[in-house]
C-alpha cells in the first residue's frame, strides 16, 4: 500500500522531517488528552482539519460533543479560548534598577596601616578592640628545664 503525497497549505515547506514533527507533536497530542481524561474524569471531543484536508478527531465518549442548547441548559460557564489567548505578550520594557545601598561598617584605615579604634583608643585612653589581622602573642613554655622557651604546639 503506497502512502499518498499530502499537500501542505501553500507558502509551507513540504519536507519530511517537517511532516515527522506534524506526526509527532499531533499523537503527543492525543497521548495528552486521553492523559487527562484518565487522571481527571474530563471528557473531551478535539478535531483538527490538517492544512492537507486530512481531519482527525478524538473524543473519550461515543456520544456527540454538547451543542449550544446543551451549555446554555448545563448552567456552568462556558469558557472559549482562542489562539490569541496563547499570543505571546508584549515584552516588557526591562528596567535594571540600580543595586541597593548596603551599610556595612568596616574599619577606617590610617595612613601608618593601624585602625582608627586603635588610634581612637589610644588618644582615649581605652582598650584597642583586637581585629583578626592582629597577632596574638602566644604562650611559652620552658623546654626541659631549659631557659629557652618555644611557643605551644597546643594554643
Amino acid at each position: 500500500m503506497a502512502k499518498s503525497k499530502t499537500k501542505l497549505a501553500p507558502g509551507r515547506a513540504n519536507d519530511r522531517a517537517q511532516q515527522e514533527q506534524i506526526r509527532k507533536r499531533r499523537h503527543n497530542l492525543f497521548k495528552r488528552l486521553k492523559e487527562f481524561n484518565d487522571r481527571y474524569d474530563m471528557d473531551i471531543w478535539l478535531t483538527m482539519r490538517m492544512p492537507s484536508g486530512w481531519v482527525y478527531t478524538f473524543c473519550t465518549k461515543e456520544e456527540a460533543p454538547p451543542n449550544e442548547a446543551d451549555l446554555q441548559i448545563q448552567g456552568f460557564p462556558v469558557i472559549r479560548k482562542t489562539p490569541a489567548d496563547y499570543a505571546p505578550k508584549a515584552k516588557r520594557q526591562f528596567v535594571v534598577r540600580s543595586p541597593p545601598v548596603f551599610s556595612l561598617r568596616r574599619p577606617q584605615y590610617c595612613r601608618n596601616g593601624g585602625h582608627s579604634s586603635e588610634l581612637e583608643a589610644q588618644t582615649s585612653h581605652e582598650p584597642a578592640v583586637r581585629h583578626r589581622n592582629d597577632r596574638k602573642e602566644e604562650p611559652r613554655t620552658p623546654i626541659d628545664g631549659d631557659s629557652q622557651y618555644m611557643p605551644s604546639p597546643f594554643s
